[in-house]
């Protein structure tokens, strides 16, 4: 598949938090709402527990592999499995908080005061 182009980071993020937020936190699909595209425009929680959960990370980490410490952080041993260390799809290490900026602005869910500068992780 690698002729294929990349999803875009938008639609990835989304998918993430999705797939986090039915296999963890027991959200279920019918709660979702969707946009005429079939992308998730609304993920069926309170903006204050979907904000939590972006703010911790652990949804947009490598999956795949049960963990050794928590079941909803992987134990892969691939890291930049699905993308170059530059363009991360999949964190194989806790986002940091450039990296949460990050993630906020592809999912266009920045925070008022923080937001994100391109290749502002860059210069970590």
């Amino acid at each position: 598949m690698d002729h294929l182009p990349a999803t875009p980071r938008d639609q990835w993020r989304r998918v993430q938090l999705a797939r986090y937020l039915i296999d963890y936190r027991g959200v279920r699909v019918e709660h979702m709402r969707f946009d005429e595209q079939g992308r998730v425009a609304d993920f069926g929680i309170p903006k204050a527990e979907l904000d939590s959960t972006i703010d911790e990370g652990v949804a947009f980490r490598t999956s795949g592999c049960p963990g050794k410490v928590r079941e909803d952080i992987s134990a892969c041993d691939r890291p930049y499995g699905d993308s170059p260390p530059s363009n991360i799809a999949s964190y194989p290490f806790q986002p940091v908080a450039v990296d949460i900026r990050k993630i906020r602005h592809q999912l266009d869910m920045e925070k008022p005061g923080e937001a994100y500068v391109e290749g502002e992780e860059l210069e970590v």
